[in-house]
C-alpha cells in the first residue's frame, strides 16, 4: 500500500474545470454547521485534503489526474483521532447524489451485529451474489473493532467483508470507502498483506496532516 498523500490545493487557475471550488468549499462549511452546530469550519491545515475529496465527489475528470484521484476507485481516509475523517464524509454523503451516496457503517457496531445475528451480517454488506444490500459503504473507524464471536467461532469480520467487496469492485465496479486511524503498518499487521494488496486496487488513499488538530475538543 502506498503511503496516504495530503497533496496541495488544486491550482485552479492553471486547470481547467467546470466547477466552482471556493463555492463548493463553503457549501460544504454550511452542510457541517448545519450538522454538526456553527462552530464547523475547515482549517487551513484540512483545506488541501478536502479540495481532492471535493473533486472526487463531484466526479471533476479534468482535475481529478491533477490531484492523483481516481474516480472508480473508493475512499480510504486515515487521520489522527477527532481530526474530522467520519463528519467530512458524513457531510459529502449529505451533498451528494447518486451515484456517489452511500451508508456509513460503524465497524464497531457491525461487529456488534455479527455477534448477536451471525454470518449473515457479512453476507448483508458484502454485495455476494444474493445480498439484499449491494451498495456503497463507508466503513467507519475501522480497526477500533474487536474480532467478532458467534457461537464460539471468532472471525475476523471485516476482513472478511472487504475481501468480499474487493471481488465485487473487481466484477461489478462496486465502491467502498472507509476511515481509519490506522496507517499502513497497522493495517497490515491487522488484517494481513493480502488484504493490504487488494486495498491498494480498491482506494484512494488521502490523509489528514499528522497537525490536524482534534476538533472535538
Amino acid at each position: 500500500m502506498h503511503h496516504p498523500t495530503t497533496g496541495s490545493a488544486p491550482d485552479l487557475q492553471i486547470t481547467q474545470t467546470r466547477f466552482d471550488y471556493v463555492q463548493l468549499l463553503h457549501m460544504v462549511e454550511e452542510k457541517g454547521q448545519a450538522l454538526y452546530g456553527p462552530h464547523y469550519a475547515i482549517q487551513e491545515v484540512d483545506r488541501a485534503l478536502v479540495m481532492k475529496i471535493i473533486t472526487y465527489f463531484t466526479a471533476d475528470e479534468a482535475l481529478a489526474p491533477k490531484e492523483g484521484i481516481m474516480l472508480h476507485k473508493g475512499l480510504l481516509l486515515c487521520g489522527p483521532i477527532g481530526c474530522g475523517k467520519s463528519s467530512l464524509l458524513n457531510i459529502m454523503r449529505s451533498l451528494s447524489g447518486d451515484p456517489k451516496s452511500f451508508g456509513m457503517v460503524s465497524c464497531r457496531n457491525l461487529v456488534t451485529h455479527f455477534n448477536e445475528q451471525g454470518y449473515g451480517t457479512i453476507h448483508r454488506y458484502s454485495s455476494m451474489p444474493g445480498s439484499l444490500i449491494t451498495g456503497t459503504y463507508c466503513f467507519d473507524d475501522l480497526g477500533l473493532e474487536p474480532n467478532g464471536s458467534y457461537f464460539a467461532n471468532n472471525c475476523n469480520v471485516l476482513a472478511e467483508i472487504l475481501f468480499n467487496r474487493y471481488e465485487a469492485f473487481v466484477h461489478k465496479g462496486i465502491l467502498t470507502h472507509v476511515t481509519t486511524n490506522l496507517g499502513p503498518a497497522e493495517l497490515e499487521a491487522t488484517y494481513g498483506n493480502r488484504l493490504r494488496s487488494r486495498m491498494r486496487e480498491m482506494f484512494n488513499l488521502l490523509a489528514f496532516d499528522e497537525q490536524s488538530p482534534d476538533k472535538r475538543r
